[in-house]
């Protein structure tokens, strides 16, 4: 895998068969879909949290549907 990625394998969900994720595959050999599996050690050394602080959730009400004009916020 590239080294951007933390995809680790292709697992078929009927039967467990490890399959490569170098290799373009729709569906395992007993037909079933493949789940992709990743490895999370690597990603937490590659992914990092937001330093700034999460936006606020609003209820997305505008000026028509709320009649102060100001979000309501949850």
């Amino acid at each position: 895998m590239p080294d951007f990625s933390t995809l680790s394998h292709l697992e078929c969900s009927r039967t467990g068969e490890i399959l490569d994720a170098d290799t373009v595959q729709g569906t395992s050999g007993s037909g079933a879909p493949l789940l992709a599996r990743y490895d999370l050690d690597r990603a937490r050394t590659l992914v990092t949290r937001p330093t700034s602080p999460p936006a606020r959730r609003t209820c997305g009400a505008t000026t028509r549907c709320c009649p102060c004009g100001t979000p309501r916020t949850w």
